[in-house]
């Protein structure tokens, strides 16, 4: 192949970077590759958040100990405030406030699962039908179950009916705060007309004969259909107190907006059957202020009741899709996101958690900036089908020094208080063999192979398979009580084998089963592995040891020597390994200046350098490396260093796209791309260019558009004139500055940071035809280029979005957008706004050949290297060599030269 040399135009990268970044892992580098998604949830650890803590609670409609039981254990009692009980038409009133026994029976079975929470919580109550119902004492329905008229209905019996069960819930000690009539009234089975819910609502609201409705909300409709909750919320309000709905089917909107104009209109707003957590998410959006769970709450249910506490630091949906998304810092400090769709409405759909400060781990993935999390759903939008699976989860987001490590593969489950591990008794894992406490031995059946849940699963997927082959760690016989045996058994992937990760620190977890809430524990040389209500005794952490790893608990030697060297836009790091050689791997911290914590910036490295090109800007920052040997065991930092990248105004990024998507800079920010790329015939001879066909999209790095000042420049030819986003970099829709060809007819680049907005637009670019786009930004002014000559200029100043983080080519940075079709060739970003006869250099300049420089100056000297800064006697035809050109006023540019 034709050898081809790149030209590097501006305040290029020196050689000495380039030597000592080829074999360094970078930051950037580590990162995954993007994965599409159709919403950005944007979220910041170090926001104040908000604050809207709701009445959570439970139904016993449904009335199962198991339920309650797990609910309260997944929530805890203290965010618990609320159960909602039933009243039934099985009897007839025969004296007022006074339920006859059967009915006084039912109530007490009841109660008695509601005093599984432990304390006096409010009640709501609501109707529970049933064949049992008292026609003739209550009317408007036949044997039937059709609706008869008027005369036979008996609002006055049912509004006895409530009131003798708010009296005998009074009786056991409870406070009584709603009372619906009728539940689900638009179902067709209930078939329940307004005006009869509206005549029950009279008599109760007839204070002297119900004066204890006085303190006691009437709460309508209970709509199944959410978009019959407005309409029947409206003819009823003039006589309810709190306005309540299902979401079981109706859209998106009418939801929202239920919530939204019942807290309007001053009333208490209420979905008393909560199904999944994205109804709660929703709902605490726009103005839900009691959410009562529908069955059980586990794990992802359980943690948002707590988390609603906390403060609210991000929020994201997808109408139509039926899901949304929300990151939270809970009472505990702990940050976590939760997402979920709709039970039996939901589209596919995914969302992006972005963090717009530094880099977190997801359920000890990581470092990210952003992790997307899949939802399922039926891609034809059909009603209650097995592709739903009422999916919801909750992820745990880490930082710091100590963040959560990432378990999936092959383990020892050690445990804190013995420091011996979880083996099947007698070397066996058949069916109901005991776990129990044993010397670790390296057999077979004390290595447990973990890995998550899968989001198709169905409900909450927030959790772990334990498993041996085929024989998996298992609440035998679906125990509830503690104390229970944990036996294998062969997979099912049921409830009883799976279970949640709570990362204690420094390597310690706690491990939660989902079907009993309860925690492992064991303590002593052959005790059998039990379930039993969490403590912090050591009898109840767990640490996983990679298998191969010795079971020993000795830190390893600290890291000497660090130093670092500055770049342009990156700092390189370097250090001398650890004494210790047990297969040793290094954390990087890193701490802008300013900042009291140092945050994990790399983990997992087996090099003794890294190029860090995720800085900011000129900001300092104090960096630290730790050494971490295979069994879990973390030593002392290394003494700290200081570092800031110099950020010079020249060149930042180079991408020729001419076969590869390498940076040509010393800050190693190559692209990342979406699928595999393919490269066509370019804008100049024998140059290639990546070819976008609807399916590519490429993501530069997350600090390459943060310089006050900058110009991105590129050559492009468009196959389509729909309306896409050839470039674009912000945060969100509200956050964002792209460039759109055919946006309302006009080539645009637009600006927007929340109600700022600005733009410049000139004609639309011919298609099929290769034009050069530039544009730049000062600080105050931000200029359009085409084919060299300004197009447009237009004070961008307040319009800039702050945080430039997601930046794309060939796509919009909110997620679910159409892709650029067309070429793209010979991207350049630099960090300063380039003059108009600069910009023009650009688009003649040929990143062809060195020979056609144009330049007053001689060459002096041209040197060779390998990418190992070796010097070498020139080009080597079977890889990429580094050429520099030496002038005679003494500057040089860079090139690499592929073969």
């Amino acid at each position: 192949m034709k050898k081809r040399s790149f030209l590097l135009l501006g305040a290029l990268c020196s050689l000495p970077a380039l030597a000592q970044t080829a074999d360094a892992p970078s930051a950037w580098r580590l990162y995954a590759n993007p994965s599409p998604f159709d919403r950005a949830l944007v979220f910041d650890t170090r926001d104040e958040g908000e604050k809207l803590p709701i009445l959570w609670g439970f139904d016993t409609a449904w009335n199962d100990y198991a339920n309650m039981l797990r609910g309260i254990r997944h929530v805890g009692a203290d965010y618990i405030g609320v159960a909602r009980v039933s009243f039934q038409p099985w009897a007839i009133i025969s004296e007022k406030g006074v339920l006859p026994p059967v009915l006084q029976q039912n109530l007490e079975e009841r109660l008695k699962n509601v005093a599984l929470v432990g304390k006096k919580v409010d009640i709501a109550l609501n109707l529970d039908g049933g064949s049992n119902t008292v026609k003739g004492a209550y009317g408007g329905l036949n044997k039937d179950n059709e609706y008869v008229g008027d005369k036979d209905v008996n609002a006055d019996n049912y509004a006895l009916l409530i009131d003798a069960t708010a009296a005998a819930v009074e009786k056991a000690g409870y406070k009584v705060v709603s009372a619906a009539p009728f539940n689900e009234p638009d179902y067709f089975w209930n078939g329940t007309p307004i005006d009869v819910f509206a005549k029950i609502n009279e008599r109760l609201k007839d204070f002297d004969k119900f004066p204890r409705f006085k303190e006691i909300r009437i709460s309508g409709g209970n709509t199944l259909n959410c978009d019959e909750a407005l309409p029947w919320y409206e003819e009823l309000k003039d006589n309810l107190d709190e306005g309540n709905t299902h979401q079981l089917a109706g859209d998106f909107d009418h939801y929202a907006d239920f919530f939204a104009t019942v807290r309007a209109d001053g009333k208490w707003a209420t979905a008393d059957e909560l199904h999944n957590v994205m109804e709660a998410m929703v709902g605490v959006e726009y103005g839900m202020q009691t959410g009562i769970w529908w069955g059980s709450a586990e794990q992802a249910r359980g943690e948002f009741c707590k988390a609603s506490f906390g403060e609210r630091l991000g929020y994201a949906e997808n109408r139509k899709a039926w899901s949304a998304a929300s990151v939270y810092r809970s009472p505990d400090g702990k940050i976590r996101g939760f997402l979920g769709c709709s039970e039996r409405q939901a589209w596919p759909s995914s969302f992006n958690i972005v963090s717009r400060r530094g880099d977190v781990f997801v359920d000890g993935f990581g470092p990210v900036r952003e992790y997307v999390v899949n939802l399922p759903g039926d891609p034809k939008g059909a009603y209650q089908t097995d592709l739903q699976r009422n999916a919801e989860t909750m992820v745990n987001i880490s930082y710091g020094e100590d963040p959560q490590p990432y378990i999936v593969g092959d383990y020892m489950l050690v445990n804190g208080a013995t420091k011996l591990v979880i083996g099947g008794k007698d070397g066996n894992v058949a069916n109901g063999t005991d776990l129990v406490l044993q010397s670790p031995n390296g057999g077979e059946h004390q290595t447990w192979s973990l890995s998550r849940v899968p989001e198709n699963q169905g409900g909450d997927f927030s959790y772990w398979f334990i498993k041996n082959g085929n024989q998996s760690f298992d609440d035998y016989d679906w125990h509830l009580e503690p104390g229970s045996a944990v036996r294998t058994y062969g997979h099912s992937g049921s409830g009883v084998q799976q279970w949640t990760l709570e990362y204690d620190g420094d390597g310690w977890f706690h491990i939660r089963n989902k079907q009993s809430a309860l925690y492992l524990e064991a303590n002593t040389a052959g005790a059998q592995i039990v379930q039993n209500e969490r403590t912090d005794n050591l009898s109840q952490k767990w640490r996983f040891v990679a298998a191969g790893n010795p079971v020993e608990f000795d830190a390893p030697a600290a890291p000497e020597g660090l130093k670092a060297t500055p770049l342009s836009a990156s700092v390189m790091l370097e250090w001398t390994p650890s004494a210790d050689t047990d297969n040793i791997t290094y954390n990087v911290l890193r701490r802008a200046a300013g900042e009291t914590d140092y945050n994990t910036i790399a983990r997992g490295l087996t090099a003794t350098s890294m190029l860090d090109n995720t800085v900011e800007g000129k900001t300092e920052y104090s960096y630290k490396v730790m050494a971490c040997d295979g069994s879990g065991n973390r030593s002392e930092c290394s003494a700290a260093i200081e570092a800031a990248a110099t950020q010079p105004g020249g060149i930042l990024a180079s991408y020729p796209l001419d076969g590869s998507l390498d940076d040509l800079c010393e800050n190693a920010f190559t692209a990342k791309a979406a699928a595999t790329p393919a490269f066509r015939k370019g804008h100049k001879e024998d140059v290639q260019a990546l070819s976008c066909r609807g399916d590519q999209y490429l993501q530069l790095p997350y600090s390459v558009m943060q310089a006050d000042a900058f110009t991105v420049s590129f050559w492009t030819a468009l196959t389509s004139i729909e309306d896409r986003k050839i470039f674009s970099t912000g945060v969100s829709p509200e956050e964002t500055l792209y460039l759109a060809p055919y946006e309302g007819g006009q080539l645009k680049l637009v600006a927007r940071n929340g109600e700022n907005e600005a733009e410049i637009a000139t004609t639309v670019l011919p298609q099929r035809e290769w034009h050069h786009l530039a544009f730049t930004f000062d600080g105050q002014t931000a200029t359009l280029y085409v084919d060299g000559e300004a197009a447009g200029n237009a004070d961008f100043s307040t319009a800039i979005p702050a945080d430039r983080l997601l930046t794309y080519i060939g796509r919009a940075t909110e997620g679910g957008s159409a892709l650029m079709q067309g070429m793209m060739a010979d991207v350049r970003i630099y960090g300063s706004s380039l003059p108009a006869e600069e910009i023009g250099n650009l688009m003649n300049s040929t990143p062809a050949a060195v020979d056609g420089i144009e330049s007053d100056k001689s060459v002096v000297e041209t040197q060779y290297f390998n990418l190992q800064g070796v010097r070498v006697d020139g080009p080597d035809a079977n890889s990429v060599t580094v050429r520099k050109v030496i002038f005679s006023d003494g500057t040089s540019v860079t090139f690499k030269t592929a073969k």
